[in-house]
C-alpha cells in the first residue's frame, strides 16, 4: 500500500502526541500517589481522635418527629448537632487526657478524666438518639486533642466546663424552649447542663490543690443514663434523672499519699 510523505509525517506527529500524553498522565498519577502517601500519616492521626469511649448503655429520648413542626425540625437538628459535637469532642479529649495523666503518675486525676469521658459520652449518645429520631445523622468534627501538664489540662477543662454551663447550654435551652412540642428535649438538655455544673464544681475543688486531691482515696460514680457524676458512692437515686443506684458505674481510686 502506498503512503505519501504527508501521511508519514502525520502518523509520526500522532505517535509523538500519544507518547507525550502517556508520559504526562503517568507522571501526574505518580505525583498523586506521592501526595496521598505523604498525607496518609496525618489522616491516621486524625482518625485516632475518633477512638470511641467504651459504650455505656443505650438511651432512649422520648420525642417523635411528627410532634415537631416541620419548620422547626431543622433548627432543632442544628442545636442538637452542636451539642453532640461538643459532648463527643469532650469525651475524646478526656479520654486522651486520662492516658496522659496516668502516664505522668497522676492516677487519681486520670481516673477522673476517664469518668468524665464516660459522662460526656452518655450525653453525646442522648443527643445522637434525638438526632436519629428527627431523621438526622449525628456528626462531630473532632481533632486530635492537645495535651500538656496535668495542671494545664485541668485548667483547660475547668474553662471549658465554665463556658458550657454559662453560655453554651443556656443559649440552646432558651431557643428550644420556644418550641412547645420540644419539652422532652428541653428536659434532656437541662439534664446535660446539670451534669456539666457538677463537672465544673469538681474542677473548682481540684484546682485549689491538684496534688492533694490526687493523693486522697476516693470513689467516683457515673450515672449511665444521664451522665451525672458523684464524688462518692452512688446515691440511691440519681439527682438528675432519678435512675436507681444500679445504673451507676463505680470507680474506686487509690490515692498516692500512702505510697
Amino acid at each position: 500500500m502506498y503512503y505519501s510523505e504527508t501521511d508519514t509525517i502525520t502518523q509520526r506527529k500522532r505517535r509523538r502526541s500519544r507518547i507525550f500524553w502517556t508520559i504526562l498522565i503517568g507522571s501526574l498519577l505518580f505525583l498523586s500517589l506521592l501526595y496521598f502517601a505523604s498525607k496518609k500519616p496525618q489522616v491516621a492521626k486524625k482518625m485516632e481522635a475518633h477512638k470511641p469511649v467504651a459504650p455505656i448503655e443505650a438511651v432512649e429520648v422520648d420525642i417523635k418527629e411528627a410532634e415537631i413542626p416541620a419548620d422547626q425540625v431543622q433548627n432543632l437538628i442544628g442545636h442538637l448537632q452542636s451539642a453532640y459535637d461538643r459532648e463527643f469532642g469532650a469525651s475524646v479529649r478526656y479520654e486522651t487526657w486520662a492516658e496522659k495523666a496516668k502516664k505522668d503518675g497522676w492516677n487519681g486525676v486520670a481516673a477522673l478524666f476517664q469518668s468524665l469521658a464516660k459522662s460526656e459520652k452518655v450525653q453525646a449518645d442522648r443527643n445522637a438518639e434525638a438526632l436519629k429520631v428527627l431523621g438526622a445523622a449525628p456528626m462531630a468534627n473532632v481533632s486530635v486533642p492537645e495535651v500538656g501538664t496535668v495542671e494545664e489540662m485541668l485548667k483547660k477543662a475547668s474553662e471549658s466546663e465554665t463556658d458550657i454551663i454559662g453560655v453554651f447550654y443556656p443559649l440552646i435551652i432558651e431557643q428550644v424552649k420556644k418550641i412547645p412540642q420540644a419539652t422532652a428535649l428541653v428536659t434532656m438538655l437541662q439534664g446535660a447542663l446539670a451534669s456539666d455544673v457538677e463537672h465544673e464544681k469538681i474542677f473548682a475543688s481540684i484546682m485549689k490543690d491538684p496534688k492533694a486531691w490526687n493523693d486522697e482515696d476516693r470513689v467516683i460514680s457515673v450515672c449511665s443514663v444521664c451522665g451525672h457524676i458523684e464524688q462518692g458512692e452512688p446515691p440511691h437515686h440519681c439527682p438528675v434523672c432519678g435512675s436507681p443506684k444500679e445504673k451507676f458505674s463505680r470507680t474506686p481510686i487509690a490515692g498516692t499519699a500512702k505510697k
